[in-house]
């Protein structure tokens, strides 16, 4: 494809090509080439005009410098793919639930749970319940790490039942303090 889009000079499909090699790139473990990749699709979509693929860029990187424990680099990139999108799209959301977990490891619990419930919240509007269970899940390590036990625990059953309710028996299981699936109840425990 990037041949097909350089001999045509276009310009914009140029930049997700480099979007998608630089995702398949991290997908390989090869994060120079991801890297390498995503700048490239960055400048194309800056100088394209394409926001989207300029805030799905910074969002990937933030993600990748995650995994590689580069935490201030990850953070930097959530915060920065949060100001560039509009409210009501999804990657706030996204970067809401993405800094938690870098918040989580890091210990820094309470900020965990103030962006997973943000996220929750905004995923929840959105109508996303996986995403809703993963922040719920968050919400839950922070809440026992701060020794809100039955808050924890209200969390762990609420991402489980949701998780049970989409069939997803392997992410109940691991949303559960005593990590086993069971039958779907409702969230309210009855």
């Amino acid at each position: 494809a990037e041949k097909l889009f350089l001999e045509i000079n276009d310009q914009r499909g140029l930049a997700w090509t480099h979007t998608a090699r630089a995702a398949a790139l991290t997908g390989l473990n090869d994060s120079a080439g991801a890297y390498r990749h995503y700048e490239l699709a960055t400048q194309l979509a800056h100088e394209t005009g394409q926001t989207d693929v300029a805030v799905r860029c910074a969002y990937n990187l933030g993600y990748l410098h995650r995994f590689e424990g580069q935490y201030t680099k990850a953070l930097r990139s959530l915060t920065e793919t949060r100001a560039a999108t509009a409210p009501g799209k999804w990657h706030p959301a996204l970067c809401d639930l993405a800094e938690s977990e870098v918040y989580l490891e890091l210990n820094m619990y309470k900020d965990a749970a103030r962006l997973a419930a943000r996220a929750c919240g905004r995923f929840g509007q959105a109508g996303e319940p996986y995403e809703v269970a993963r922040a719920l899940t968050v919400m839950g390590i922070a809440a026992s790490h701060l020794r809100r036990h039955d808050k924890a625990l209200d969390h762990f059953k609420r991402a489980r039942w949701i998780f049970e309710a989409q069939g997803n028996r392997m992410r109940a299981a691991a949303s559960s303090p005593d990590g086993q699936a069971a039958s779907p109840v409702s969230p309210a425990g009855n």
